[in-house]
């Protein structure tokens, strides 16, 4: 820019300069990237002034080129306006590209936040169709309850329409009796666990069972045992003293039959039986009749047979003094080392106990973590730790124990 060429109103198609051009802002080593200046700068056509940063001959060489400008820009003024108005429009659409650009980066931005929505929704649905099918599950839990209540119910009244026409059973004490039977099954259904639940506590105990058919669940409730066994090829049948029980067994078309469990092992065939199995039974029984049993089930069990009782650990002070109370039909809780001892007095050997059930880690007591920074401060943490493991093991030890013993092979 040399000269000051005439207005020309193609130049004057772009946005005018709304403050006075600051000339400095382009002539020093790192001239303006605004673009708004470069155009205020074209649009008023403003020419940089001529000087000179020599010390003596530089004012004598900026007033000869001050002299000069007017009769070197005249030739070239046409030339000179064209320069300019192609400027402009170059200005003009490189602000459009930054705008476009503009645009762009705000279409990204609304693009990830519609992503960000899009994926909360997705989260929020998935969330609803969780919670959905845990509600139709709960509903399904129930009807499947209530099914079941009703068909105890409708048991209980078959029986009752049976004692009426026998004259040999008082109707009221068989009425009273379906009627409890059926609210124990319920009472089992509630708080002991679901099927696969049991199940899979059953399976601890495979190693043991697999080769030992034919197998007798005594008190075998709603029939887990036997449908665990049978299902992997080893034989297996049941009795209980529970009406609603043994007909809830029969319905699966389980080998079950309603029984006194000392009778019934009374009646057996000596060495008949390769394993007896009772889970959760003998804390309902007295001493002498858990004295009975043992000796029954050493009777009946071949040489090399096993006897595996399954019961409530006392030795748990959580077990033993709350959840064991639980249930209204325990009578005392069996220690280990007296089931033990009664198991080896009858004949068995080898009897083995075992503990299962332990308690989900959030029901025990905390563990103090160790920072390893601070050794004296570390070594009373263990200290407290190693209190807290014994304290842990005496209030919140495993909730079941077994004892397993086997008839001696002669």
């Amino acid at each position: 820019m040399s000269g000051q060429p005439p207005k020309t109103s193609g130049a004057q198609a772009s946005v005018q300069p709304s403050a006075a051009v600051d000339i400095s802002s382009f002539a020093s080593a790192a001239p303006t990237r605004s673009l708004d200046e470069w155009q205020a700068l074209w649009t008023a056509d403003i020419a940089f002034p001529i000087e000179s940063h020599r010390p003596v001959i530089g004012p004598v060489l900026a007033w000869l080129r001050r002299l000069a400008r007017p009769f070197v820009r005249l030739p070239q003024n046409d030339l000179w306006e064209r320069q300019r108005i192609f400027n402009l429009i170059v200005i003009e659409k490189l602000r459009t590209l930054e705008t476009l650009q503009s645009l762009q980066a705000q279409l990204g931005a609304l693009e990830q936040r519609l992503g960000a929505l899009e994926a909360a929704d997705n989260v929020r649905a998935d969330d609803m169709m969780h919670y959905n099918d845990a509600l139709y599950s709960r509903v399904d839990a129930k009807l499947d309850s209530y099914t079941e209540l009703a068909r105890q119910q409708v048991r209980a009244l078959d029986d009752l329409s049976r004692v009426e026409k026998s004259s040999s059973i008082d109707p009221q004490q068989a009425a009273l009796r379906a009627l409890d039977d059926a609210a124990y099954l319920a009472f089992e259904n509630r708080e002991r666990g679901s099927r696969e639940a049991v199940l899979g506590r059953i399976e601890r105990y495979w190693d043991d069972l697999k080769e030992a058919g034919p197998v007798l669940d005594l008190g075998c409730g709603r029939g887990e045992v036997i449908e665990f066994l049978e299902g992997r090829g080893v034989a297996a049948s049941g009795i209980d003293g529970n009406s609603a029980m043994v007909k809830h067994c029969q319905g699966l078309d389980l080998d079950v039959v309603e029984a006194d469990l000392n009778e019934f092992l009374r009646s057996a065939d000596e060495a008949s039986l390769g394993a007896i199995t009772c889970f959760h039974v003998i804390e309902h029984i007295g001493p002498e009749q858990l004295n009975g049993l043992l000796r029954n089930a050493r009777r009946v069990l071949r040489p090399g047979g096993l006897l595996l009782l399954e019961t409530p650990n006392p030795l748990s002070v959580v077990v033993g003094a709350s959840a064991f109370w639980v249930d209204a039909t325990h009578q005392k809780p069996i220690h280990p080392t007296a089931l033990r001892s009664a198991m080896e007095l009858v004949g068995f050997s080898n009897v083995e106990i075992r503990t299962a059930q332990p308690f989900p880690p959030e029901d025990r007591l905390p563990e103090i973590e160790l920072s390893g920074n601070n050794t004296e401060l570390d070594h009373v943490a263990d200290g407290v730790n190693r209190l807290r493991d014994r304290l842990d093991g005496l209030l919140f030890g495993d909730r079941d124990f077994a004892a397993l013993g086997r008839v001696p092979r002669e």
